[in-house]
């Protein structure tokens, strides 16, 4: 039998309302959520955490998702 596990998923925005409602959907799909509030601060979580999938907002103050 396979073993499966969580899938960890990075969400930056610097829009609080579309942030939740990304993690909120993630969340009730099983996935484990890590939320960032800056391209910075999702740099530095990746970095750390190394999470199997990112999903960045292209125009964030600072650092951009690009």
């Amino acid at each position: 039998m396979l073993e499966t596990r969580e899938l960890v998923v990075l969400v930056a925005d610097d829009d609080p309302d579309i942030l939740d409602l990304v993690c909120f959907r993630l969340e009730r799909s099983g996935c484990s959520v890590i939320p960032a509030r800056t391209g910075a601060e999702a740099l530095e979580i990746a970095r750390l955490k190394r999470p199997d999938v990112v999903i960045l907002d292209w125009m964030m103050p600072e650092m951009t998702g690009i």
